[in-house]
């Protein structure tokens, strides 16, 4: 049988994340992995962008809230993963949340803040890049003896999105 998806086991070694955090993100809809057969003990597999959103979760857990994490998360999606995305950092101007290289979308963002937020206060807090994601879990992939590699390539190219 082959896999066109990624095995918990897999996500796990390739994000650090431990099997009840990628419950908890299963149970609170964060990100929702396809389950097959049994429905006590299902397979349970991640898609390639499933995979890049864990990661970044992983990265970003220690420093923002699951709230933040969420829109972030939430951002990625709408965005359609566009190549480059994880590369650019990103902004929360208060609870608001945009690519911190588009001046434009920055300008915007601030004035509807202080516009719609009498008090004038603004709170920052910008998001590094989360860098070559796909790269990293590739990489990841290829060293970690766990992992076979070019079942994982196969994988990770007959998931990706055209």
């Amino acid at each position: 049988m082959v896999t066109k998806g990624f095995t918990r086991k897999e996500v796990m070694a390739l994000t650090g994340l431990k099997s009840g955090q990628l419950s908890y993100f299963d149970h609170t809809r964060l990100v929702q992995p396809e389950k097959i057969g049994n429905l006590k003990h299902p397979v349970v597999l991640y898609i390639w962008e499933q995979l890049l959103e864990l990661r970044a979760i992983a990265k970003l857990r220690d420093s923002l809230s699951l709230q933040q994490i969420r829109q972030v998360i939430k951002f990625l999606r709408e965005s359609g993963y566009e190549d480059g995305l994880y590369n650019k950092p990103l902004l929360f101007i208060n609870s608001s949340l945009c690519l911190a290289t588009e001046k434009n979308e920055l300008g915007a963002r601030l004035a509807m803040e202080v516009l719609g937020n009498h008090s004038g206060q603004l709170v920052f807090d910008w998001i590094d890049p989360l860098g070559q994601l796909d790269k990293e879990v590739e990489e990841d992939a290829r060293t970690n003896p766990a992992i076979d590699f070019e079942s994982f390539k196969n994988r990770a190219g007959s998931t990706k999105t055209a």
